[in-house]
């Protein structure tokens, strides 16, 4: 519950507690093409470089809402489904 505070508490100044711009960064120019065409994202022009494709896919990721219950049942209900095998 700490980290998530903190993390929160960074986003909310403007920061990137969990290292978006890398992760996107790390995508290829042709992923990020296909991101902006899909939610049609208007901060990014069609040919755009790989420079002008990151902050705009990450502003557009990290603005998107996400239910935590939600997303932590899911990920407990998968878990209980999938059996490790040894």
């Amino acid at each position: 519950m700490y980290a998530y505070s903190c993390a929160r508490r960074t986003r909310q100044q403007g920061e990137d507690p969990w290292g978006l711009t890398y992760a996107q960064s790390a995508l290829q120019v042709s992923s990020l093409n296909k991101y902006r065409k899909h939610y049609k994202l208007g901060d990014a022009p069609a040919g755009a470089q790989k420079e002008d494709l990151v902050p705009a896919v990450t502003r557009h990721f990290a603005s998107m809402p996400v239910s935590d219950n939600l997303q932590l049942r899911l990920f407990y209900s998968l878990s209980l489904r999938v059996r490790p095998t040894l």
